[in-house]
């Protein structure tokens, strides 16, 4: 399974009335790229559910590729 990260520093502005910053938490946005195998997709999924800090996924988007083409 491969995981690239882009887009770590589009942090909320602490003035934006969110009531969770007023709570002491800090929002920050990232965007995952993944790939792998089904299972290995879905292992990391169920690992980001579990974490002890609140995620919102947004934006999901699955693609199926071929093997014989993906070459894996």
């Amino acid at each position: 399974m491969a995981l690239a990260l882009t887009d770590a520093d589009a942090e909320a502005d602490s003035e934006s009335g969110d009531p969770l910053e007023t709570l002491g938490y800090r929002r920050t946005s990232m965007a995952l790229r993944v790939t792998g195998a089904y299972g290995a997709l879905l292992d990391f999924l169920r690992r980001v559910e579990r974490l002890q800090v609140l995620v919102e996924s947004s934006d999901l988007e699955l693609e199926a590729v071929d093997q014989a083409v993906g070459g894996k």
